[in-house]
């Protein structure tokens, strides 16, 4: 069965949010309608919307099928059904989760591209990263209060575990080949991040601040990463920013 998926930002300016992307190599590929962002590593879709809002979108061919496999893993969720049926739910973690027809997926939608893809010589290559600016997109990264917890759901859903650290900083990154998922308990930060890598952070995040005007700021959490930044675009719109 044929499935995409994507990040659906919501935001009342869509129109500054994509500009603001446009400024860290994000291009818009959909049509004069639609808000579809994309780097070559991750798509984006963006919203309007008074509500701030980042979710999870996936794209199916058999929308039945995905609330029986839901059912089955006892995952709370809403089948709504009307003009545009849809799937919807949330994570342990309050990320929201949606599931839509194949049919509304945007045509435009980059296959998924990611750090976890690439081999060891290529993780050091920056000239192997998609986007010129920021990297190469490596997870949205959520906050637990239970590790353990989140781990058994996300497996749940279909996820494949592919790290998975207990102490002194618990975090997991779980995949299931179309998006990774970063599971941290911790309390360094409250909102889902989208989460970007280089090699060489410090230089792009130097260059950023010299020739964008973005406000980027030094992350001072746990997480292991060498070089750790944060961006805000909206209250919605947050990246990591770490070096390896």
């Amino acid at each position: 069965m044929q499935k995409s998926c994507l990040l659906n930002i919501s935001s009342n300016n869509p129109e500054t949010l994509c500009q603001q992307l446009i400024a860290i190599d994000f291009e818009s590929i959909g049509p004069q309608q639609q808000c579809i962002m994309t780097d070559e590593s991750l798509t984006l879709l963006i919203s309007r919307s008074d509500r701030h809002e980042l979710s999870l979108v996936y794209y199916t061919e058999d929308l039945k099928d995905e609330t029986q496999q839901l059912t089955a893993q006892n995952i709370d969720h809403h089948y709504h059904v009307d003009d545009q049926s849809y799937i919807s739910f949330h994570s342990p973690e309050g990320l929201k989760i949606q599931i839509r027809n194949m049919q509304d997926a945007p045509k435009t939608m980059i296959p998924f591209f990611a750090l976890h893809t690439l081999d060891e010589d290529e993780i050091f290559d920056p000239s192997s990263y998609p986007n010129s600016k920021i990297g190469i997109f490596n997870e949205l990264d959520l906050p637990t209060e239970d590790l353990k917890k989140s781990k058994l759901y996300w497996e749940c859903l279909g996820f494949n575990c592919i790290e998975f650290h207990n102490g002194p900083y618990p975090w997991g990154v779980f995949s299931d080949g179309m998006m990774h998922i970063g599971v941290h308990q911790t309390n360094d930060f409250k909102q889902p991040m989208i989460t970007y890598s280089a090699a060489d952070m410090p230089e792009r995040v130097a260059f950023l601040q010299k020739n964008t005007g973005l406000k980027i700021n030094k992350f001072k959490g746990a997480h292991r990463s060498l070089h750790k930044f944060q961006l805000q675009l909206n209250t919605s719109c947050r990246f990591f920013l770490f070096s390896f």
